[in-house]
């Protein structure tokens, strides 16, 4: 929208409005998002959240961005790192692990921070 300004804006705010509706549709109960995936709802929950940040939605204007953020701060470790198990993905359960997995650390602090 920003490179074509006018061009099928209808056809794009449809598209996002639907992405949005999407993934408030699929949350899980406790505020994150299923990944299918190794590291599935740590990274899942992570990638939701910057799609509804793109759509412009915030912690203030949008109960699912609110419950996703929620949801992370609420699993942090006291280190201030994440950790998850790879066998939450095939059980379908959040499962952590004690050792922090240093890249999801990144991913995560990169989005609550901007």
């Amino acid at each position: 929208m920003k490179m074509y300004p006018g061009h099928r804006n209808k056809e794009i705010e449809t598209s996002i409005a639907r992405a949005v509706e999407y993934l408030e549709t699929i949350q899980m109960p406790d505020g994150s998002w299923y990944g299918n995936w190794g590291v599935c709802f740590i990274y899942s929950t992570w990638f939701a959240l910057v799609g509804l940040a793109a759509a412009g939605k915030t912690y203030y204007n949008n109960q699912a961005m609110r419950r996703g953020v929620d949801f992370l701060l609420r699993i942090q470790s006291p280190d201030g790192g994440w950790g998850e198990s790879y066998l939450a993905c095939p059980n379908k359960v959040i499962e952590f692990i004690s050792a922090i997995e240093l890249c999801l650390d990144k991913w995560e602090n990169t989005f609550i921070m901007d």
